[in-house]
C-alpha cells in the first residue's frame, strides 16, 4: 500500500520507473512514499555529520553491520550475475538488503516511538529533542513542540542549542 524506504524518491524510484521504460513495461509507483532519509536528515542532522544509512545505524541505532559489502560495488557484482558471473557473490548483496531492510524497520519504529515520547529513553541528545520538537511544531502540533523544547533546553549544555530551542 506504500513505499518506506532510505533515500528512495531520489534514487530507487527514479531508477525503477527508468527500468519499467527500457523494458517498455508500465509500472505503477503512485502510493504513498515514506523516504526515511529526509526523516533522518530532519532529525539527526544537527547531531551526526552524514545521514547516510550505514552512519544512521551506528550513530542512532547503535547497530554495527558484520561482513557487510561496500554498497558501491553492489551494481558490479549485480551486472556479473546477470551475464553468468560470480554467482555467489550475489550473497552477501542479499545480506546487505537484508540488513538495511531491517535498519529500516528499527529506525521507523524508534522515531514513532519517540514522536510519541518526548522522554523516551532513546532520547537523550539535546539536538535530536529540539529536531522533534520543531517537527511537531511544523505539523501543527504546537503543544508537542512545546513538550520536546522544553525537554531539549534541559538536555542542552550547548549556549547557541539553548538559546535557540528558546527561541
Amino acid at each position: 500500500d506504500a513505499f518506506v524506504t532510505f533515500n528512495g524518491k531520489s534514487f530507487d524510484l527514479p531508477l525503477l520507473r527508468a527500468r519499467y521504460v527500457l523494458a517498455r513495461q508500465r509500472i505503477d509507483l503512485e502510493r504513498p512514499h515514506l523516504d526515511l532519509l529526509h526523516v533522518a536528515r530532519q532529525i539527526y542532522r544537527l547531531r551526526i555529520n552524514s545521514c547516510s544509512l550505514s552512519n544512521v545505524e551506528s550513530e542512532v541505532l547503535k547497530l554495527a553491520r558484520t561482513h557487510d559489502i561496500e554498497g558501491r560495488l553492489i551494481p558490479q557484482i549485480y551486472f556479473d550475475f546477470l551475464r553468468g558471473l560470480h554467482i555467489r557473490r550475489m550473497v552477501p548483496v542479499f545480506d546487505h538488503n537484508v540488513q538495511g531492510i531491517v535498519s529500516m524497520g528499527s529506525l521507523l519504529l524508534l522515531l514513532v516511538e519517540c514522536l510519541g515520547d518526548p522522554g523516551h529513553p532513546a532520547l537523550e541528545h539535546a539536538r535530536d529533542v529540539a529536531c522533534f520538537g520543531r517537527l511537531h511544531r511544523r505539523r501543527g502540533r504546537p503543544s508537542d513542540a512545546v513538550e520536546y523544547l522544553e525537554r531539549a533546553v534541559t538536555l542542552s549544555r550547548e549556549a547557541d542549542l539553548t538559546n535557540e530551542t528558546l527561541r
